[in-house]
């Protein structure tokens, strides 16, 4: 290799290590330089509205003011609105609603009615500790009964029910299959509490009779269960019925119909839905808002 050919590659390494570095300083000038355009007036209020409606459009932007007086419409809690309460607009105002106590797909009522031919089994049997509350009315008798029962569990010796027959009101809480009368038996709304050692009807103290031992019949509601079988079945209303054990809720039936319109009572402590074991059906009150 020639000493011509050396010194031409040096200079040519030299050359381009200049150029590099005539870059990198170009480069830096440029950096140095605010190149970045201005957005002054640039903005395209074109597609800025200054109200929104059910005919604004997703390529359109609301002004600051706008959404300002947008956000100072949103509506405060109406006064005596109670925490876990929910929102609901009624057409013209946001009023406030206590959430449901049943679940998604039932709707409270009023009170459902027995056509006297229909029942429903608790599947819960009477004990000597059971208490039952029950706001309830009685309605004429059906045809042929000796009795109207709004809750029954017998098997011909001991009785836990209560009702109404050609005496006016009657309960048998014992275990001699003995009647307690208490006349009256009109058609109006009462609240029964029943128990044994006491029974009452609006508070007010009727028999003190007692049931001693467990039954082994489960109570009917709108009925009676004696033996194998429902009957002296109810043509009445009931608002609500529970039943303790002691001081203890085991079950808490609320008048509803499901999504399909089924009538029944949901029992919101064991969450069980009861619908129509008889041969009659159920009719139902107003929704409770």
């Amino acid at each position: 290799m020639s000493l011509l050919t050396n010194f031409q590659d040096l200079a040519n390494t030299v050359k381009l290590a200049l150029d590099r570095k005539a870059d990198k300083s170009e480069l830096a000038t440029k950096a140095d330089k605010s190149e970045i355009p201005s957005v002054t007036g640039k903005e395209d209020t074109a597609n800025k509205v200054t109200s929104l409606s059910s005919s604004s459009t997703d390529t359109e932007y609301p002004s600051a003011k706008c959404v300002y007086d947008k956000l100072q419409n949103i509506p405060s809690m109406p006064s005596g609105t109670n925490t876990g309460d929910i929102l609901v607009w009624n057409g013209t105002a946001w009023v406030a609603k206590a959430p449901s106590r049943l679940p998604n797909g039932y709707t409270e009522v009023e009170w459902i009615k027995g056509d006297g031919y229909s029942c429903l089994i608790t599947g819960i049997t009477p004990k000597s500790t059971t208490r039952i509350v029950a706001d309830v009315t009685f309605e004429e008798f059906v045809e042929g009964a000796s009795a109207s029962m709004l809750y029954g569990a017998t098997n011909g010796t001991y009785g836990f029910m209560f009702g109404k027959d050609e005496r006016g009101f009657v309960s048998m809480v014992n275990n001699s299959y003995t009647w307690n009368v208490y006349g009256g038996g009109d058609n109006n709304r009462h609240t029964w509490d029943i128990q044994s050692g006491s029974q009452k009807i609006d508070n007010v103290q009727m028999s003190t009779s007692s049931f001693t031992t467990n039954g082994n019949n489960d109570f009917y509601l709108f009925g009676r269960h004696k033996l194998l079988s429902p009957d002296s079945m109810v043509n009445g209303k009931l608002y609500s019925f529970k039943i303790y054990e002691g001081n203890a809720l085991i079950a808490d039936y609320v008048p509803c119909y499901n999504f399909v319109g089924t009538i029944g009572v949901f029992d919101i402590i064991n969450y069980k839905f009861l619908t129509n074991a008889g041969s009659g059906s159920f009719t139902k009150g107003a929704d409770v808002n």
